[in-house]
């Protein structure tokens, strides 16, 4: 069964769909026409300026004695790729906290992001998100995660616990 896409008619190999857009730099080449999410990781430290420096990637646990419990620095990160038809406007990026109830550890935190063109011959752009969370207060010992929002659709979750600290 194959998907009509409206922009797309299909090509000889029906697996791959040719792009019709009259934009299109490479009109004759497969291609999709969606955001796509690369990379997504909580991190102790990030930094994104021509390219992403980040240490401490991957944490999936914060260990406490007790709680609630105030952990001082935490960077949330986000990789993606968005197609040329994605680009030349403005987006609604949004990003949660929150515990395994939905609730929200700290308020939203949401900007409207402009995604240029990519260049000239260049079917994407690359954007990053580097998101530093500070005095993040976690109530209970237990799931957490942080989500991206993307003009109003949830992007990417990324899953991390308050455990408490094993004894010694």
């Amino acid at each position: 069964m194959t998907a009509t896409i409206p922009h797309r008619k299909p090509s000889a190999d029906l697996t791959k769909p040719i792009c019709t857009r009259d934009h299109c730099p490479h009109p004759h080449r497969p291609i999709h026409h969606t955001m796509n999410v690369e990379y997504a990781f909580i991190c102790d430290y990030a930094e994104s300026s021509n390219k992403l420096t980040a240490v401490g990637i991957g944490i999936d646990t914060i260990y406490a004695k007790t709680v609630p419990v105030v952990h001082q620095q935490l960077f949330a990160v986000l990789g993606l790729n968005f197609t040329i038809n994605e680009t030349r406007r403005t987006k609604v990026f949004e990003m949660r906290v929150q515990d395994a109830d939905a609730h929200d550890v700290i308020p939203p935190v949401t900007a409207n992001r402009d995604i240029p063109a990519p260049g000239k011959g260049l079917t994407y752009r690359t954007y990053r998100t580097v998101n530093g969370l500070y005095g993040l207060r976690f109530q209970n010992f237990g799931d957490y995660q942080i989500s991206w929002i993307i003009d109003g659709v949830e992007v990417c979750t990324r899953h991390f616990r308050v455990a408490q600290m094993p004894e010694q």
